[in-house]
């Protein structure tokens, strides 16, 4: 079976650095190397060649603890051009197609390289590069059939040169993913790609917005209703915080505003959970799962947790108006009352919202009665 590659590129200098070794440099706790290699691997992706040059002895010892292949460019200094050629020089007979990702971009997200080979098998068999708000980023999955023109090549531009003679067939394949766009040339772009590692599993609300665009085709009307809850519930959640809460703020945004990502599925709050999590947003997922359905237990801590606001503010919110909660359970009742098991279920999601409507109320020192609902 004709297997996908990945080729990590690890010969460069590092100049702009001023020092440290890129491959090396800790992304979070992990060397940027180790995280590529994890990535493709998570992603699915086992066949892994990394191209070495500069301190390639430093490497050597950690791609074979790693089971990576390492291939050593001789001609690094020429430069990422000369890589390149080198990893396709070494592509076995049975590949199909492969990713080219530089070792300093070291937090793409496996749902991106997911992605790219689900097309491919899909049968979208042509240069696939991942979009995020339309910006090209990487890593791009190439067809084998172009390695030829590759190691070919000697004009001006490289890879990026090759690619754009094949620009009619080409496909652009939307992701949820800002981090593609990410590299650390320089000592600033490393703090900040740090910084953005600590909330990793947080979506932004451009990723959100993606997701929900590009990747997922939403309606726009459930985008906007969940951007309406996400008002709604950030600003709860800025009083709760003033009056001594901690509540993680980016983290309920983003719950807000994927909420209903899977609307139209069965059991949407599932289906959606289900879905980020295997993204890799399992602290979203969490608070999308019972956004619909809080568990038994699920009030009765004197602390106020995002997945309580969620559940408030989406109760209060019917499309992108704000209603009081006895008009939201009101017109349930109305369309579904006769439904003994549906009525039951209303009542009960009815009652949780009352609760939580009265914690926060007293957290925050304000009546949060239906009259302060209305719009």
């Amino acid at each position: 079976m004709k297997k996908i590659t990945a080729i990590i590129l690890a010969g460069g200098k590092s100049s702009r650095m001023n020092g440290p070794f890129k491959p090396l440099l800790p992304v979070g706790d992990t060397p940027a190397l180790e995280r590529c290699v994890g990535m493709f691997r998570q992603a699915g992706v086992n066949e892994i060649l990394c191209v070495t040059g500069h301190n390639h002895r430093v490497l050597s010892e950690r791609l074979a603890a790693l089971g990576v292949k390492e291939h050593l460019n001789p001609d690094h200094e020429e430069g990422m051009f000369s890589s390149i050629q080198a990893g396709v020089s070494q592509l076995d007979p049975s590949c199909a197609a492969f990713f080219v990702l530089p070792v300093d971009i070291p937090l793409v997200r496996r749902s991106t390289v997911e992605r790219l080979c689900e097309a491919w098998h899909k049968g979208k068999k042509t240069i696939l590069y991942p979009v995020f708000r339309d910006k090209r980023g990487h890593p791009p999955l190439i067809p084998a059939a172009h390695a030829g023109e590759i190691l070919a090549f000697q004009g001006d531009g490289g890879l990026r040169a090759v690619l754009a003679g094949h620009e009619a067939e080409a496909l652009d394949i939307p992701v949820a993913d800002e981090c593609m766009l990410m590299d650390m040339d320089t000592m600033d772009d490393y703090r900040l790609i740090n910084e953005t590692y600590k909330r990793y599993e947080i979506p932004s609300a451009d990723e959100c917005r993606a997701l929900m665009t590009d990747v997922l085709g939403v309606k726009e009307s459930i985008i906007d209703h969940c951007r309406a809850v996400a008002d709604v519930a950030v600003g709860l959640g800025e009083e709760i915080n003033r009056c001594g809460g901690s509540l993680d703020l980016p983290l309920l945004k983003a719950a807000a505003l994927l909420h209903d990502l899977a609307r139209h599925q069965k059991n949407h709050a599932r289906s959606g959970a289900l879905l980020l999590r295997g993204m890799g947003f399992p602290a979203v997922a969490e608070i999308v799962a019972v956004h619909m359905e809080m568990p038994p237990d699920g009030t009765r801590s004197n602390e106020i947790s995002e997945a309580e606001v969620l559940f408030l503010a989406d109760k209060h919110v019917s499309g992108t108006r704000r209603v009081t909660l006895g008009e939201r359970f009101g017109a349930g009742m109305k369309k579904y009352g006769h439904d003994p098991e549906a009525a039951q279920a209303i009542e009960r999601r009815h009652r949780a919202a009352m609760d939580i409507e009265r914690k926060i109320g007293a957290c925050i020192h304000r009546d949060l009665s239906d009259e302060a609902w209305r719009d």
